[in-house]
C-alpha cells in the first residue's frame, strides 16, 4: 500500500468515509488508525447501539455477508444478526477485516486491503485511536430508521445513551453528529448542547414506492422530523437552517453551486458525500462545499490541488 499524505491546505475539509473504505476495511479501528496517520482531516463512521447499550461501528443494521465472516473463516450465508438485538460479546465472534471476493462490494472497492481479523470497533476503540490526532474531526453517523422499529434503536433511546457517553468524551468538541433521521438530531441538540450537527439528505423516494414527490410521500416525510422541506417551499437547506443545523449534508448528485450559496446565505455550512471517482469528487468540490466525505481522500486532495 502506497502511503498518502494530505498536508495541502484545502478550502474544503476532506473526510475519510467509513474510516477510508476505498483502501481499508470499512468502519474498523484499523482503517481509522491508517487514515489518521496519513493526515486526514477527519473520519466518518457509522454507529449502532448494541443490545447491551454499546456503540459500535458498522454500516448496516444487519451484518453484511460481503464483509462479515465467522472467526472460523466462513462467510455469512445471509444478512444478520441485527446489531441492535445482539450483545457486544456475540458480535466479537465475527471478523470484519476482509471482503468476500465474490461480492459486489469487492468489485466496488478493488483497492481495499485485507486485514483480518478485525473485530467490531466500539466508540471507545475509536476514541483511543483519535488520542494521537488532536486536530482531526470525528463525523459520527447515528444509524436509526424511523420506519424500522425492529432492527434499529428508537431515536430517543439512542440519544439518551449517546448523551451519557459523548458529553464527557474528549472528542465532543471535535465531533459532528450526522444522521438521516432529523428527529434524532433535534433530540441531540437538546441533550447535548453545543454539539455540531449535520442533517443528511437524499432523494428519499428511493426508499419509498412509486414516483411521488419525495418530501410529500408519507413513507418519506418522517425522516425530516418537525422540519419537512414541504413547509419551507420545498427548500431542504431552509428546513435545515430552521432546524439549527451546523451542516446541511446532501448527496453530491443533489447539489449545485446555487444550492450551496443558498445554504451559506442562511448561515448553514454544506457537507456532501457519495463522490468517489475523480470526476465525481471534482464535481462535488466545484460546488463550493465546506466538507466532502469520500472513500478516496487522496483523489480529493489531487482534485483540490488542481482546482486551487
Amino acid at each position: 500500500m502506497i502511503e498518502r499524505g494530505y498536508a495541502h491546505e484545502m478550502s474544503a475539509s476532506i473526510i475519510a468515509s467509513e474510516g477510508g473504505a476505498g483502501y481499508y476495511p470499512e468502519n474498523t479501528a484499523y482503517a481509522v488508525q491508517k487514515s489518521l496517520a496519513e493526515g486526514v482531516q477527519g473520519c466518518e463512521l457509522d454507529f449502532h447501539l448494541t443490545k447491551d447499550k454499546i456503540f459500535v461501528a458498522n454500516h448496516d443494521y444487519l451484518l453484511n455477508p460481503a464483509i462479515t465472516r465467522t472467526t472460523a473463516g466462513g462467510w455469512l450465508a445471509e444478512p444478520g444478526p441485527a446489531i441492535n438485538q445482539t450483545n457486544l460479546a456475540d458480535l466479537h465472534e465475527f471478523d470484519f477485516g476482509s471482503l468476500d471476493p465474490s461480492s459486489k462490494l469487492a468489485r466496488k472497492y478493488p483497492l481495499r486491503e485485507s486485514r483480518s481479523p478485525q473485530y467490531i470497533a466500539t466508540f471507545q476503540d475509536i476514541e483511543e485511536v483519535y488520542a494521537g490526532a488532536v486536530n482531526a474531526e470525528l463525523w459520527f453517523e447515528a444509524k436509526t430508521d424511523p420506519y424500522d422499529k425492529t432492527n434499529t434503536t428508537p431515536a430517543n433511546l439512542y440519544v439518551e445513551a449517546l448523551a451519557q457517553m459523548l458529553a464527557t468524551s474528549p472528542l465532543f468538541s471535535r465531533t459532528v453528529l450526522i444522521a438521516f433521521d432529523w428527529s434524532l438530531l433535534q433530540s441531540a441538540q437538546e441533550y447535548l448542547p453545543g454539539i455540531q450537527t449535520g442533517f443528511l439528505s437524499i432523494d428519499f423516494s428511493w426508499l419509498s414506492r412509486g414516483n411521488s414527490v419525495p418530501t410529500e410521500d408519507p413513507k418519506v416525510a418522517r425522516w425530516f422530523g418537525n422540519f419537512n422541506p414541504v413547509d419551507y417551499g420545498g427548500c431542504v437547506a431552509q428546513a435545515a437552517a430552521a432546524a439549527n443545523a451546523t451542516y446541511w449534508s446532501p448527496y453530491f448528485r443533489d447539489l449545485n453551486k446555487d444550492l450551496v450559496k443558498q445554504a451559506h446565505d442562511l448561515g448553514v455550512k454544506v457537507s456532501t458525500w457519495g463522490a468517489d471517482t475523480s470526476q465525481e469528487i471534482d464535481q462535488a468540490l466545484n460546488t463550493g462545499v465546506d466538507s466532502l466525505t469520500t472513500g478516496y481522500v487522496d483523489r480529493a486532495r489531487s482534485d483540490s490541488i488542481h482546482n486551487d
